[in-house]
């Protein structure tokens, strides 16, 4: 028996992505009419600042590599010491720092999404 309203057509990569979709608006309006702060906390999330503190470091790191410092050296380039693989660090020839690491954060983010979108089952 078919639907004649077409929601067998549905796959679970839609159901992902709207529910992804749907989090993320979700989370924009709650940020805005709270703030960012409440709102990892809603989540039992610490924020840290500045926001996307992680890919600050890495991109901090990076761009001093690229400059020619030794980013393992103790706390050469960024205040939090951490060992970052040889691969982030090649991000410096693009000429990101910390202020590129929002844009670079969506853009991991929305690409490790895509690939669970395509593989889950």
């Amino acid at each position: 028996m078919s639907s004649s309203s077409g929601l067998s057509r549905i796959g679970s990569g839609t159901i992902v992505a709207l529910g992804i979709a749907g989090t993320a608006v979700a989370l924009l309006a709650l940020g805005r009419v709270v703030g960012w702060d409440e709102t990892w906390r809603t989540f039992g999330v610490t924020p840290l600042q500045p926001p996307f503190f992680d890919m600050h470091v890495i991109n901090d790191y990076a761009a001093c590599a690229w400059k020619g410092v030794d980013a393992y050296a103790p706390h050469a380039c960024n205040v939090d010491n951490f060992n970052i693989p040889p691969t982030w660090l090649l991000v410096g020839f693009l000429g990101v720092d910390g202020s590129d690491s929002w844009w670079l954060s969506v853009a991991v983010f929305a690409a490790a999404m895509i690939v669970g979108a395509r593989t889950s089952p």
